[in-house]
């Protein structure tokens, strides 16, 4: 069971489809929390097994560069929320900012479209190699 199961997994590709993503970026010598707004991201490739997104990081990369440049914050962590219904990010947003709200000592700071926008990543070949392998 275990082996096949391994099989079916190691078969599974990626498959591009839209998702909505957000994402929240925090500093822990800064009291402000950056939230931006739910938008659509084309195309994004999701793990047919697992619904896992491939390059979270980089997305998430997307967001911390900004907050580098922008706003000179150079110790920020950022995460990425997503889901391929719209509905449910704007839910976990909202969730999001309400546990953020609840701090006095956290001000939340919205980014509108105009300021930040995920873009696409490309996608490549994730499979992985035996770095001790004879070539």
């Amino acid at each position: 069971m275990f082996a096949l199961t391994l099989c079916l997994t190691s078969l599974a590709k990626p498959k591009p489809c839209t998702v909505y993503m957000f994402g929240v970026g925090v500093s822990f010598t800064d009291s402000i929390a950056y939230l931006t707004e739910v938008h659509p991201v084309t195309p994004a490739y999701i793990e047919t097994s697992t619904g896992f997104l491939y390059d979270r990081s980089l997305y998430a990369l997307q967001l911390k560069n900004l907050l580098e440049e922008k706003y000179h914050l150079p110790n920020t962590t950022c995460v990425v929320f997503f889901s391929k219904s719209k509905k449910k990010s704007e839910r976990k947003r909202e969730k999001v900012r309400n546990g953020y709200l609840g701090s006095e000592a956290v001000t939340v700071m919205r980014m509108p479209k105009e300021i930040f926008t995920f873009f696409p990543e490309e996608w490549e070949s994730h499979e992985t190699t035996d770095p001790f392998e004879e070539q």
